[in-house]
């Protein structure tokens, strides 16, 4: 008898044990009911049996309520969503560069004005106040290509600065978990509980696969190894950390440096070796990524694909405007002509000129007569610039200007008061270094409308910015062969007619991003633009969206898994406390049976 009440005193101190723990696990997940990372804990409990005779119960454990197939599913929606959703919103700051289609604040909208002030000039090419209306639109457009491809790079420098930011949020991360890891094998080889740590190690998975795209295997003793996407380690025994240095600028020129996986000393965190390239250094076009999710893959695509594409697509607008416009302002002249003409490309005497056909140099008089019968160049006969040079100072031209290379350009000035230069391209070609076939005036830069090459540089020539008058809406008359034959009229508007129609005409553009290739005039390539990165946003905020939704879902899911029911807290709680009364009662009821045993005995 007395054996079996010492057995009952065991089996009711071991069921109110079990029954605290319980109601301990039980408080504790009603008090964290909406802690973030939280997830619900179970407490595990068995029979104890001492031979073949049971001996009262025994809490082993107190786990986690978690499915972790779940759980590595909602960190790769995580990391979807995440890189859908920078993406995204990168791409609607730089719609709103450019404005909406059809609106009046755009590049398109500055191209139709352009065009519509050339041809008002054109049809009437004596009134003043048409040409400084034509070159206020000029300069509105040139300003409009700086201004978007300026806030271009400014938003890819700030890209490429949350970039930066985002490696140092997932450096943040493996230093957390791997000190959580080290934790948690602590506490697993003390007999610790470690489900609080292994929560904490969530939500750092949680905020690193946010950045970009990870792998979680188990290792020993409760830790995790994680591995990128790719394949890369990203921690297992040894801290590792990323490197990155942020460009101090953007632009389609700029070398960014790689991103790099290093191993680092846990307390100094001190560089240990090379490391393994994660994101190649080098221009966007060059720039290679192992990184396929979260924010981080977001932004990369961001800066070296999408907001590439726009600086691309502004420098083709910019070198379309300049070399259509150039083509035919330098067939021109204007009137009263310039007594001074300077070209924009860099030359020496000695430079080569592959040159063919015949190109027509005038004096012209203020009248606009002929001071002198034309010089027609046979470039067939001039082998450099130099060559060029002496010709025109060795003919009869040479008594009415001096042809000359100043500071590096090739240069021609008027030697008499009231003479100016009037020109003709002719039949004229010169392939030049790029490759281009241009005329030889226009290959020399001598009477360009625009200078600069891309939209960062492209301007209206300063001369005539500083004198509209110096326009070329008229050309030399062809028939104009002797002194004191009329050689332009102000009332001549066929350059200009030609102008307006350069901007009107389709030509070849570049494919460029997802923009492409095809004919086009200024006007509807800009537009296409316009269309373009408003339909690559609007792709993107649907894909964010839909990624969200997904991630939502498998969010509600884990939480159905994971999370605390207060109502089922609830009854678990009545139970332990049913429970823990039983056994207060079985342990009363024990003892007096056993002090009723010692009052036997003693009497």
């Amino acid at each position: 008898m007395t054996l079996s009440l010492d057995t009952a005193f065991r089996n009711a101190v071991s069921g109110l044990n079990a029954a605290q723990a319980g109601l301990s696990v039980t408080s504790q997940n009603v008090a964290n009911a909406n802690t973030p990372g939280y997830s619900r804990k179970i407490v595990s409990q068995e029979s104890v049996i001492t031979g073949s005779t049971g001996s009262g119960v025994a809490v082993t454990d107190v786990t986690r309520a978690v499915d972790q197939y779940l759980r590595s599913e909602l960190r790769r929606a995580t990391s979807d969503e995440s890189r859908d959703s920078a993406r995204a919103s990168v791409l609607d700051s730089a719609q709103r560069v450019f404005g909406k289609v059809g609106g009046n604040n755009s590049l398109a909208a500055d191209i139709d004005e352009f065009l519509t002030q050339l041809e008002a000039v054109a049809n009437a090419p004596e009134a003043g106040s048409e040409r400084y209306n034509l070159i206020t639109a000029a300069k509105g457009l040139t300003e409009r290509l700086n201004a978007n491809v300026e806030q271009v790079g400014r938003l890819r420098a700030n890209t490429d600065s949350d970039i930066g930011n985002s490696v140092t949020t997932i450096n943040n991360a493996l230093r957390e978990i791997y000190d959580l890891n080290v934790q948690i094998q602590r506490g697993n080889a003390f007999g610790e509980p470690v489900s609080e740590l292994e929560d904490r190690r969530d939500m750092a998975l949680g905020r690193l696969s946010e950045q970009m795209d990870i792998e979680v295997m188990p290792s020993q003793n409760g830790k995790i190894s994680i591995y990128s996407g790719s394949g890369q380690t990203l921690l297992d025994e040894s801290l590792r950390q990323l490197t990155y240095t942020p460009a101090a600028q953007a632009s389609l020129d700029t070398v960014f440096g790689p991103i790099k996986v290093v191993a680092v000393d846990p307390k100094t965190l001190a560089q240990q070796n090379d490391g393994d390239v994660l994101v190649s250094g080098g221009t966007s076009s060059t720039v290679t990524s192992n990184v396929q999710g979260g924010e981080l893959a977001g932004l990369l695509q961001a800066r070296d694909k999408d907001l590439a594409a726009l600086t691309g697509q502004l420098d083709a607008v910019a070198d379309a405007l300049v070399e259509r416009m150039n083509a035919v302002h330098n067939q021109g002249t204007s009137f009263p002509p310039p007594s001074t003409l300077t070209g924009s490309t860099d030359v020496t005497g000695t430079t080569a000129l592959a040159a063919t056909g015949t190109m027509r140099i005038a004096a012209v008089a203020s009248d606009g007569t002929l001071l002198a019968a034309p010089l027609d160049i046979d470039l067939s006969t001039i082998a450099t610039v130099g060559d060029l040079r002496d010709a025109i100072n060795a003919s009869p031209l040479g008594g009415h200007m001096t042809a000359a290379i100043v500071d590096g350009k090739f240069t021609l000035t008027t030697t008499g008061a009231g003479t100016g230069i009037a020109m003709s391209e002719g039949t004229s070609q010169v392939t030049g270094s790029d490759g281009a076939v241009r005329g030889l005036s226009h290959h020399l830069g001598l009477n360009n409308l625009f200078t600069g090459g891309s939209a960062a540089t492209v301007a209206v020539k300063a001369d005539i910015l500083a004198d509209p008058q110096r326009v070329s809406t008229g050309l030399l008359k062809s028939t104009a062969a002797a002194a004191g034959d009329v050689a332009i009229t102000a009332g001549d508007n066929r350059n200009g007619m030609a102008l307006a129609e350069a901007v009107n005409t389709a030509a070849a553009m570049p494919g460029i991003g997802s923009l492409s290739p095809g004919s086009y005039s200024l006007a509807e390539y800009s537009r296409e633009i316009i269309t373009n990165i408003a339909s690559v946003a609007a792709e993107a905020s649907a894909r964010a969206e839909d990624s969200g939704i997904l991630k939502d879902d498998l969010a509600f899911r884990d939480a159905s898994v994971a999370g605390v029911s207060v109502d089922e807290e609830m009854s678990a709680l009545i139970l332990y406390q049913n429970a823990y009364t039983a056994s207060a009662r079985v342990l009363t009821t024990a003892k007096q049976m056993f002090d009723e045993l010692l009052n036997m005995v003693g009497n």
